[in-house]
């Protein structure tokens, strides 16, 4: 499973699963409302959502300064385009390095994303856990998609990225939903090689 990399949903909307480099990392939400990673055996989980791709080779581009949600889509998209490639289709892209700020969420049962924009609550029994990270090493795992909202994509992003991140040294990773993320200058963005 190496070379494989992936976001999604877990069945039931309840948690996050990223596949980084063929690594399974699961984040739930704990009955306090806490994040929790999901260590051992992964293998009886199932994803209501994940798209991914086997990447044998990566392209390295370091990000020039730093970067916007909104200006690091358009950074992505410049790159695929650079390189000879269709940013129409979804392609697969990591980040690894700082970000200045990220929004993140991890679902339990509901989206938040969806109901802020429906301007539906959510009931307490679902209610995501939900956090601003800030000045934080990790990495991104994400694919970019044009005119995917609603199928890969929430409204406003071309992008549906995953962190994964540990809170401390030697803890199990955790991963997350990406709402909005801020990307520190040096931080180096992975597209894969045609």
């Amino acid at each position: 499973m190496s070379n494989l990399f992936a976001v999604g949903a877990l069945e039931g909307l309840e948690g996050e699963i990223t596949i980084a480099d063929g690594q399974i990392v699961i984040s739930q939400v704990d009955p306090q409302g806490q994040l929790t990673s999901v260590a051992g055996d992964t293998g009886d989980r199932q994803a209501t959502m994940l798209i991914g791709a086997h990447v044998d080779a990566w392209e390295k581009t370091v990000v020039p300064k730093d970067l916007t949600d909104a200006e690091l889509d358009t950074f992505i998209q410049q790159q695929i385009q650079r390189r000879g490639g269709d940013s129409s289709k979804p392609i697969m892209f990591r980040i690894d390095g700082e970000f200045a700020k990220a929004d993140v969420h991890v679902i339990h049962g509901a989206c938040p994303v969806h109901a802020r924009i429906r301007k539906e609550p959510i009931p307490s029994s679902q209610r995501p856990f939900e956090e601003t990270l800030h000045d934080v090493s990790a990495q991104v795992v994400g694919v970019y998609a044009e005119d995917a909202v609603g199928k890969l994509t929430h409204p406003a992003t071309r992008t549906h990225k995953h962190l994964v991140f540990r809170r401390e040294v030697g803890e199990p990773p955790l991963t997350a939903h990406v709402e909005l993320l801020t990307v520190r200058a040096g931080s180096v963005l992975y597209l894969p090689v045609d």
